[in-house]
């Protein structure tokens, strides 16, 4: 694997990570479920399968061990390079690590200066924190818009049996 290689896939596995910790420090491990890659976790693929281990609640120790097992399979130094920050990546998704120590953990793996990731951490976060508040917005409006009406109809229910009795 060339340098401009190994680059790409680190990239990708930042700014994921950095997704997967914003949204579920936010709203829950749960909500990352229909966000995991179903292809790359049957594949083996350590952050998906280390984030499927993640939301079904099993302890840090089985899932250490567990990708730790996986990574030991791989002979090319890089590739296991990129599996270790998966699954450093998972770990402290697990832990509720914050995102920006987040960050800080993955580009202590790679020569980035630190400007430019947290450029690209910035930009993540603010994205998906607009993202989160517009969407929270428009569901608590459906919310606030539903509990009305079921408690209007639970209201009239129990009048209704009043007058019948």
């Amino acid at each position: 694997m060339n340098e401009i290689d190994f680059m790409k896939e680190y990239n990708a596995i930042f700014e994921r990570s950095l997704l997967f910790s914003i949204i579920s420090r936010s709203m829950g491990l749960v909500s990352l479920e229909n966000l995991l890659d179903k292809k790359k976790y049957n594949q083996r693929d350590i952050f998906e399968f280390g984030m499927r281990l993640v939301i079904d609640g099993r302890i840090t120790e089985l899932i250490d061990k567990v990708l730790t097992n996986i990574i030991n399979l791989e002979t090319d130094k890089e590739i296991k390079i990129l599996k270790n920050i998966q699954k450093d990546a998972v770990l402290s998704i697990q832990q509720g690590i914050s995102s920006e120590d987040l960050m800080w953990i993955l580009n202590s793996y790679v020569n980035v200066e630190l400007d430019k990731a947290t450029e690209k951490y910035n930009e993540i976060h603010e994205y998906i924190s607009k993202g989160l508040v517009n969407e929270s917005i428009k569901k608590r409006d459906n919310y606030i818009e539903i509990n009305k009406h079921i408690s209007e109809k639970v209201v009239n229910e129990f009048y209704k049996r009043e007058k019948n009795t």
